[in-house]
Formats: structure tokens, C-alpha cells, sequence
């Protein structure tokens, strides 16, 4: 994936600076690579994408719930990562995005799913509703479409007025 392809760049151009130093075509004082990216670095960025990538591989797919739990996780270790090495750069929603893809896991389904849900809040429980809506007639549209079916319009339009 991503990060290992990173990783593996990283790796690439650090060997070439390292060798470049050895045959003295670099000045000492400018190895940036080595400082930018540390084999601690480089270490535990692999580390974090193969746990999430396995624990996707044995996810529930219907579970919106283990799915979230997982994209948590990899981002909660990849910032841990970016905390403990001064802000380095991932292309993290990418990855994740990427690895649900390969695993069948349709990543902004799960997102849309998601933002339907709210806490016993009046004004979260109207949001909730509202994307609800939202994503419903999107996919009542679609389903109409697909299977040759008339759409109800007078009730979307009465729902429309509501929401």
C-alpha cells in the first residue's frame, strides 16, 4: 500500500544519500534524509498499516461499527507516529480509504452511515435526520432508476418541506 511504497522510496533515496556522503559527493552537513527520516520512522510506519490491513482482512463488512473501530485505530497510531517524529507526512485518508477499497469495504457508505447517527441531542438528532435524508433519496433515486420504478414525489416533497 501506501505507506510501504513511501517507505520504500524513503529508503531508496536515504541509500543514495548515505552513498553519495560515502564517496564524498555530498558536504557532511547537508544529509537531510537521514534527520527527515529515521529507521524508527520508517520502522513503525510499517508497522501501523499492516495491523490495520489485517484487521480489515478479518473485519465483519456489515459492521459499520468494527469498520470505524479500525480506521480509529490506524489513524490514532499513524498521528502517534507523526507525534513522535516532529510532523512527518502521510497521505493517512488515502491509505484508508485505498485498503476498505481493496477489502470491499465502500469506505464513504460507511461515512455516510455514519453521520446518521447522533446522541440523545435535540439539534444532533435534526442533523442526524437531515443527512438521513439526504443519503435516503440519494439511494431511493438510484435503486428507482436501476430497477425502472417510479420515485414517490409527493412524498419526498412533503418530507423536503420538513427537513
Amino acid at each position: 500500500m501506501i505507506f510501504l511504497w513511501l517507505n520504500d522510496v524513503w529508503r531508496r533515496n536515504l541509500a543514495y544519500e548515505a552513498a553519495g556522503l560515502a564517496a564524498g559527493e555530498l558536504d557532511p552537513a547537508e544529509p537531510v534524509l537521514a534527520k527527515l527520516f529515521p529507521e524508527s520512522l520508517l520502522r513503525t510506519t510499517d508497522r501501523a498499516p499492516a495491523v490495520f490491513e489485517e484487521r480489515v482482512r478479518a473485519l465483519d463488512k456489515s459492521s459499520d461499527d468494527e469498520v470505524m473501530q479500525a480506521v480509529r485505530s490506524v489513524v490514532l497510531a499513524l498521528n502517534a507516529v507523526n507525534d513522535e517524529h516532529n510532523g512527518a507526512g502521510y497521505e493517512t485518508c488515502k491509505y484508508i480509504d485505498q485498503t476498505l477499497t481493496k477489502a470491499s469495504i465502500d469506505g464513504k457508505v460507511v461515512a455516510d452511515l455514519r453521520r446518521t447517527t447522533a446522541p440523545a441531542d435535540p439539534d444532533e438528532v435534526r442533523r442526524a435526520l437531515h443527512v438521513t435524508w439526504h443519503h435516503g433519496r440519494r439511494y431511493w433515486t438510484e435503486l428507482a432508476e436501476r430497477h425502472d420504478l417510479g420515485l414517490p414525489t409527493d412524498l419526498f416533497t412533503e418530507i423536503d418541506a420538513v427537513l
